[in-house]
């Protein structure tokens, strides 16, 4: 039975692919927005349901259905699927003569959806509703009741579905359960009123429940089964394209300079004019001109219009603006075109007029801090301003000192006299070019410093016997102890001996210079007890009878110092004042005392001669 079964679908199933392929080839394209509003389906049906009695054992029903849809839009329809199908190849199972029948039948409903975009059109849709199922038995004998078959013939395990039912004696029994189809297929489309059903296949669930009273159903609630169909549809009613009415002849056409051609009743449309301002240039000085002219040819009889800041000033074909008399800024000029046959058009663009900018820049020293004499190197850079033109050469002016060239002189820079100390001042520089508008300037600073004055160190005057101008001991103590101490210090110091003599000694000539070249020969003579100081850096000078303004600050020495009695100075003594040399001590860089005004060299005086004295 299997086999005959199987030779019956595949037979079936090649008729049905040769005449699917034989409608595809011969289909058209159709519109998508027609669409039947009734379409019926007739289709072959085959259905594969589920292994009952809880066994491996399952079995296939063939058959006829259609289905009947309306459509309410393109896209979504209402189906209705009734369907019916037999079990083959159950004839003469239990003997000859023996008739057993199993027929099932479905009626669902549902919606669908249709994808109607081309030739292809696949739906979806789900149904529910019915099945119902029918098992007639007639075993050729008289009675036709079914329970004799079992008797004479039991059931092969192939054929389970023919188990008896409960009550022996009837001869047809039929049972109703809910059913559930979902799935879809494919239709192709030839026109509105035909296409081909290539394929619909679905899910049929069934529950017929454990008090069926067949065996297809007794050991399941539900029964899980699979349905394929294939078949025509045929299209009834629905929106038809529109028909639309004969186009209305083309009117005399006339072609147009520019664009598409109109009716030679119309006028061509205007054309637009490409406009746009050349200035040269965009931005003036005080006294230049710019000018302005359209940046292309213009059609034939265009009239022009020009405006600054939106006022008329002139319909001449090019515009000269100038800046004289106009404040600096930014002025609007612009430009209205017409011409005949052409929209009118406008162009706008801008002109500033600069203000006046001077020279700009920056002067540097070098070096920025130079003593009282030095000078300094003045470097300055201006960049023209606007507007302005070329710039002329630069000047200095310092507040102090003078400027050549681009040298500063610090010479005259003057400081406090009255001040010893070091000093400084700081001088401004002030630098200055000058172009067609005005001038610029910038400004730097020196530093001037002027060093402290270096006083000369006074030490004790030595004092002499009346008409002498030997150095006694207690003078040679100041010049070999206390004026060593500061030549072996700075041995590039200067030593300022200024001799005196009183009233009384008058008749003894040169004696003042006579003792300032002994008080030399003692540090300078190099022999015995003598230094060895230069007697380069030896000032001397005789003052005579004058105190020469200094104070009197003597060195007494008592007799036993072994002085001899007669060169001993008493303090009682009240010309001792005027008996005496000065000693200064000047530092390297130091000023010499005011009493050595008119000072000669010990070298120049021939200090040499003297020898180192007793």
């Amino acid at each position: 039975m299997g086999d005959l079964a199987m030779s019956k679908k595949v037979k079936m199933h090649g008729s049905f692919v040769f005449a699917a392929a034989f409608l595809l080839a011969a289909g058209t394209a159709v519109a998508d927005d027609e669409y039947p509003r009734v379409e019926t389906a007739p289709a072959f049906t085959y259905v594969h349901n589920s292994p009952v009695l809880g066994g491996s054992q399952s079995f296939n029903c063939y058959g006829f259905g259609g289905t009947i849809a309306v459509n309410v839009t393109s896209l979504f329809g209402l189906a209705a699927d009734l369907g019916g199908c037999r079990v083959a190849g159950l004839d003469n199972t239990y003997g000859i003569g023996s008739k057993v029948h199993v027929g099932e039948g479905t009626y669902v409903f549902g919606p669908r959806i249709t994808f109607r975009k081309g030739k292809v059109q696949p739906f979806l849709e789900t149904n529910v509703g019915f099945e119902h199922i029918r098992v007639k038995c007639n075993n050729g004998n008289a009675g036709n009741a079914c329970g004799s078959i079992t008797a004479v013939q039991p059931l092969p395990t192939a054929d389970a579905i023919l188990v008896v039912p409960i009550n022996p004696d009837a001869t047809s029994y039929g049972k109703n359960a809910f059913a559930l189809t979902a799935g879809g297929g494919i239709d192709i489309k030839f026109n509105k009123k035909f296409a081909l059903r290539l394929v619909q296949a679905e899910y049929l669930y069934t529950r017929f429940g454990n008090d069926c009273q067949f065996a297809v159903c007794s050991n399941n609630n539900g029964q899980n089964s699979f349905r394929l169909k294939s078949g025509i549809v045929i299209g009834w009613g629905g929106p038809r394209a529109a028909i639309l009415p004969p186009p209305p002849p083309a009117p005399r056409m006339k072609p147009c300079p520019v664009g598409p051609s109109v009716p030679i009743d119309q006028d061509c449309p205007k054309q637009d004019i490409s406009l746009s301002i050349q200035v040269n240039p965009s931005a003036i000085c005080p006294g230049q001109v710019s000018k302005l002219s359209p940046a292309a040819s213009l059609p034939e009889g265009a009239t022009i219009q020009w405006t600054l800041n939106g006022q008329q000033i002139s319909g001449a074909p090019s515009l000269e603006f100038g800046s004289t008399g106009r404040n600096a800024g930014s002025y609007a000029i612009g430009m209205k075109v017409s011409a005949p046959g052409y929209n009118d058009a406008s162009a706008q663009t801008s002109v500033t007029v600069r203000p006046y900018g001077p020279p700009t820049g920056t002067v540097s020293a070098s070096p920025s801090e130079i003593w009282v004499g030095e000078k300094a190197t003045l470097a300055a850079n201006f960049t023209p301003g606007q507007c302005g033109g070329a710039i002329g050469p630069v000047s200095y002016s310092p507040s102090e000192g003078s400027v050549s060239g681009n040298q500063f002189d610090s010479t005259g820079v003057q400081f406090d006299p009255a001040n010893t100390s070091e000093q400084q001042k700081t001088i401004s520089i002030l630098a200055k070019v000058s172009d067609a508008g005005g001038a610029g300037q910038a400004q730097t600073a020196v530093v001037v410093k002027q060093k402290g004055v270096i006083a000369a160190k006074r030490f004790p005057d030595i004092v002499f016997p009346k008409g002498s101008a030997r150095v006694n001991n207690c003078g040679k103590r100041v010049l070999l102890e206390e004026l060593k101490a500061s030549l072996d210090s700075d041995p590039n110091g200067h030593v300022v001996f200024v001799g005196h003599t009183s009233s009384s000694e008058a008749a003894a000539a040169g004696l003042d210079l006579k003792r300032a070249l002994n008080a030399a020969a003692v540090i300078s003579a190099g022999a015995q007890i003598c230094l060895g100081f230069s007697a380069a850096n030896i000032a001397i000078t005789a003052a005579g009878t004058a105190d020469n303004g200094i104070d009197f600050q003597p060195y007494f020495c008592e007799s036993s110092t072994g002085e001899i009695r007669g060169n001993l100075v008493q303090e009682t003594d009240s010309e001792a004042k005027n008996r005496r040399v000065e000693v200064w001590f000047v530092p390297s860089g130091g000023v010499l005392p005011a009493s050595a005004q008119g000072s000669k060299s010990a070298v120049e005086l021939n200090v040499k001669e003297l020898g180192c004295p007793r």
